[in-house]
């Protein structure tokens, strides 16, 4: 999910230069005594994701 990432540091010409592995959560849910963090590019997207993952746990 490329667009779900934010990079930080410089963007320099050597690999890993710039950490882009930090998600953006626009969103979470509880689900009993679990709170989901829900990644996405906008909000909707990240509900999305997160019904998703629901649906995979029941």
């Amino acid at each position: 999910m490329k667009d779900a990432r934010e990079c930080h540091g410089l963007l320099m010409q050597t690999a890993h230069a710039a950490t882009c592995l930090e998600a953006k959560y626009y969103d979470y849910m509880i689900l009993g005594n679990l709170i989901l963090l829900c990644p996405g590019d906008a909000i909707d997207v990240a509900r999305e994701n997160c019904d998703l993952l629901i649906d995979q746990l029941n």
